[in-house]
């Protein structure tokens, strides 16, 4: 979900990196937050957020979206007050 991504994604960091907050896990509820939060606080600036997960990223491919090493047969449900979000995000024409 190219949309997604506000900077460029580092695929390591290094210890003395500080953010403001850490998020584990880059599914679709992780990655959601992680770019709500990184517009703005409550004083304007942008949030720094890390987005930690166990999958690769590959820098060949759109932000945020890894291959799982086989296929997942989850399904996930989403209610209008979901769609209405990612329609905000920009991301619903990449979901649908």
């Amino acid at each position: 979900m190219k949309a997604l991504a506000r900077n460029p994604i580092m695929a390591t960091m290094s210890e003395t990196e500080t953010f403001d907050v850490v998020i584990a896990g880059g599914g679709m509820v992780g990655t959601t937050l992680a770019r709500l939060l990184s517009d703005l606080d409550s004083k304007g600036n942008p949030l720094r957020v890390a987005l930690l997960d166990r999958a690769a990223f590959d820098k060949q491919r759109l932000p945020f979206v890894s291959q799982p090493e086989s296929f997942d047969p989850r399904v996930s449900a989403l209610t209008l007050a979901s769609k209405a979000l990612f329609q905000q995000l920009g991301v619903w024409q990449h979901i649908e």
